[in-house]
């Protein structure tokens, strides 16, 4: 499978990726306060083995421009831009490959944009095992229990 290609600008900096990109609540911003622009969100991974989470993707996945100062050797990590559909925060996604794998072989052209998962650390079948399995369900969440609109697609 081939990987997300590394998409910048002359400056080095990953563009904005096309399309609006919803901007949901902010933990611990005072009411009457509106988003303007989020500079940075928290990240997420999903590394413990039972840990699930409903996500919303919200932009195609891409190369981080971070490396790993520790471990050089180590290629820098997939990530997106997701939202828990269940909170409504936003999070930088850090994408295990066994996810980004499924998701470019099942939804080409990045057609798993604007879609809603379910994925599910399954952990190692064996010891041995150098990674974790992940269990990646396609989900809509019915309108009465959205903590948020969910944007439209245009």
């Amino acid at each position: 499978m081939a990987k997300p290609k590394s998409k910048t600008n002359d400056k080095g900096a990953i563009p904005a990726a096309p399309g609006k990109v919803f901007d949901g609540p902010v933990v611990g911003m005072p009411e009457g306060l509106t988003v303007t622009r989020r500079v940075t969100m928290p990240s997420l991974a999903l590394k413990t083995p039972g840990q699930g989470r409903a996500l919303l993707i919200q932009d195609a996945m891409r190369i981080s421009q971070i490396k790993d100062k520790t471990d050089q050797k180590r290629e820098p990590a997939t990530i997106c831009t997701v939202t828990d559909m269940k909170s409504g925060e936003m999070f930088t996604f850090i994408v295990p490959a066994v996810v980004r794998e499924n998701l470019v072989r099942d939804y080409p052209s990045d057609s798993y944009v604007g879609k809603g998962f379910w994925i599910v650390n399954k952990g190692k079948r064996t010891e041995t095992q150098r990674y974790n399995d992940f269990e990646i369900t396609e989900v809509t969440v019915k309108a009465e229990h959205h903590a948020f609109p969910i944007p439209q697609k245009s």
